[in-house]
């Protein structure tokens, strides 16, 4: 579990992981400098366990700056990666607003069509 008191400092490549406490963990990593690291640690939290598809949620303007390498990066390891670009701001942030509904039904459908086409349909 994280120390959320203890100082964390960001070197340039450290990766902090968050887990959270729920059945289905969700890690969130932060850091700077991270991309020749970051897939590396994500396929290893997986446990071994497939993925078969990975959602990488950001902004426009970060993902200017660092989306197209670190997209790359990821999609090395997990070929099946779909960027979703998300407002700037900070109503995104606080996950209120129909954009981040409209998200998540993208995501759902996204997860729904992968399973028909990986099983078909009933």
């Amino acid at each position: 579990m994280f120390d959320y008191k203890q100082k964390t400092d960001f070197d340039p490549g450290k990766i902090v992981r968050i887990d959270n406490v729920l059945d289905a963990a969700s890690p969130i990593f932060f850091g700077y400098d991270i991309e020749e690291q970051f897939a590396k640690a994500l396929e290893r939290s997986t446990h071994d366990i497939p993925v078969d598809r990975l959602f990488l949620l950001t902004d426009r303007t970060i993902f200017d700056l660092f989306g197209e390498s670190f997209l790359r990066r990821l999609s090395e390891r997990f070929p099946d990666t779909v960027p979703y670009l998300l407002p700037e701001g900070e109503q995104c942030k606080k996950g209120s607003g129909d954009y981040l509904i409209s998200v998540d039904k993208k995501i759902v459908q996204s997860v729904l069509e992968a399973f028909i086409n990986k099983y078909g349909s009933a």
